[in-house]
């Protein structure tokens, strides 16, 4: 897919003053998939990848418009660069120029891969406060696995407020805690950080699930009642 928006002169994408590069559900396939039935125009690895973002933010500059590049989760379980824990993956990962990122379900069904992602200076604390775990917690500590919210700061000014979340797990290892969503979106630190509108120019949801998912809706109406109906949302 990277490869074949590629060949499309770039003038013809729809740029808007805040744009999104987001990718998900990679499943360790950072190699692509080298499948006979793939076909190989609608294949890509992690150098296209980062080629085509290289490409899209020069582009986005010019324009004076913004770029943010987001990784939605589910890193791991696919390939051997997942092994438990993902030692291999994780180095690879970190390369990718990811403004923000949030956990998938497939993080979270090992207590030894938690506990790997997690570690003091791990994969998690190596993103310094973008990777974004809204609803999703350390089960001894209480604390977000990373952080629940983030101002991300575009290079050409806008600032944009980003959550992470995931759908309500009920299946995990038990080192984490996934708080249910409709919970989590009447608690006090979300309200106050929707509330600080003059520090913001749109909000982006990293929501692990799917996109008719009941709880999409729970989260965009809870916040278009604190924001109103004219802030953009994705």
């Amino acid at each position: 897919m990277f490869l074949s928006v590629l060949t499309l002169p770039l003038a013809t994408l729809p740029w808007g003053d805040v744009n999104f590069l987001i990718v998900t559900d990679v499943h360790s396939w950072v190699a692509g998939h080298l499948h006979p039935d793939h076909d190989p125009m609608l294949d890509a690895n992690y150098g296209h990848l980062l080629s085509m973002h290289e490409h899209l933010a020069a582009a986005a500059a010019a324009r004076g418009r913004d770029l943010f590049f987001v990784d939605n989760g589910d890193l791991n379980d696919g390939t051997g660069f997942s092994r438990k824990p993902p030692a291999a993956l994780v180095p690879l990962l970190r390369r990718m120029p990811f403004d923000a990122l949030t956990t998938g379900n497939h993080e979270l069904y090992e207590n030894e891969n938690i506990d790997f992602l997690a570690q003091p200076g791990g994969f998690i604390d190596s993103w310094g406060g973008r990777f974004l775990t809204s609803n999703t917690e350390n089960a001894t500590t209480g604390e977000p696995l990373g952080a629940r919210y983030r101002i991300l700061n575009g290079t050409s000014g806008r600032r944009v407020l980003a959550f992470g979340f995931l759908y309500n797990m009920t299946d995990h290892a038990n080192h984490v805690v996934v708080r249910p969503v409709q919970t989590v979106v009447n608690q006090s630190w979300f309200l106050d950080a929707l509330r600080a509108t003059n520090t913001y120019d749109a909000i982006v949801f990293l929501t692990h699930m799917a996109y008719n998912d009941p709880l999409v809706d729970v989260i965009r109406t809870a916040a278009r009642a604190v924001v109103g109906a004219t802030r953009p949302i994705l």
